[in-house]
């Protein structure tokens, strides 16, 4: 058993170092003095954050993970040194973004309802016990595609109602 542990770990540590190989952030070169004390500082705030932040007991949400859903997790988020230290970093460090962390959702649905073309929809019917966890999804659709079929209302239909007593 022992040879094969060894064996992974070995074959591990060389996968490892191939994949380190690849990345953008390996190809330029040793960091500078700085660069080596910015990279110091937000590691070491990210594991003490992990164990304060992120191991607290939050009621709203359940197991916290520092990489969870940005609207799920984003009251402890914004409570993070480390998110105020991006936020005064250019484009507040954003590299990659997914449209629920862009975009305030009350102001995009509110703005969608206006607009005839843009489709929401939502991955179930909403009702008392999801509305405020149910997201919806956006999508814009040419004219001749968002014509109502006749057996469905439209949430900006004068006789759209929510049934708010159902579950």
């Amino acid at each position: 058993m022992a040879s094969s542990l060894s064996e992974y770990t070995k074959q591990r540590d060389e996968l490892i170092k191939v994949d380190q190989a690849q990345r953008a952030d390996r190809k330029r070169g040793p960091l500078s003095p700085a660069e080596a004390l910015a990279d110091k500082v937000i590691r070491d705030l990210r594991a003490v954050e992990a164990t304060t932040l992120w191991s607290a007991e939050h009621p709203s949400i359940p197991h916290p993970f520092p990489g969870m859903e940005f609207l799920t997790g984003r009251n402890i988020i914004m409570q993070s040194k480390l998110f105020e230290i991006l936020s005064k970093m250019p484009k507040g460090s954003l590299l990659h973004a997914h449209l629920d962390a862009t975009v305030n959702v009350p102001f995009l649905l509110d703005l969608a309802l206006k607009q005839p073309a843009i489709h929401v929809r939502t991955s179930t019917a909403l009702n008392a016990s999801n509305l405020r966890s149910v997201l919806p999804e956006f999508q814009a659709h040419p004219q001749d595609a968002y014509t109502m079929a006749q057996d469905v209302t439209s949430l900006t239909d004068v006789n759209y109602t929510l049934n708010i007593g159902s579950q």
